[in-house]
């Protein structure tokens, strides 16, 4: 995570501009539409989004979204990112990050809570 305020300004941005990733996911004709490499199609991106919303996130949304012709030829576009407006409630932001904790450490990383409005996911 970086301090930088013209990154977290930058994030703010795509969240306003970006589509939710239940939508998304939903409506996407794609199997595997998110992060195919850790995720086993739809129905367990979806779960994982629904998790963080439970948990407390006020919104999230697919970042960096592939849509070209390869993509089309595979049922839709594709992402290998998620970004989350997180809530000012400590309790809810400890919820959502023992989330990202557990995912994070199936590829031995750490994210903690350094107090951002927003939270980048990035499977590669």
């Amino acid at each position: 995570m970086t301090s930088d305020p013209q990154f977290e300004a930058e994030h703010l941005a795509t969240l306003d501009n970006s589509p939710d990733a239940r939508e998304w996911i939903q409506n996407n004709g794609r199997e595997g539409p998110l992060a195919s490499n850790r995720f086993e199609g739809k129905e367990d991106a979806l779960a994982f989004v629904e998790a963080l919303y439970e948990a407390g996130a006020v919104k999230v949304v697919v970042d960096a979204i592939n849509d070209d012709e390869i993509e089309a030829a595979e049922g839709g576009p594709y992402a290998e990112s998620l970004l989350v407006r997180l809530p000012s409630d400590p309790e809810k932001r400890e919820r959502i990050f023992a989330i990202v904790d557990a995912e994070s450490k199936k590829v031995g990383e750490q994210v903690a809570d350094v107090g951002k409005e927003t939270l980048y996911l990035w499977w590669d």
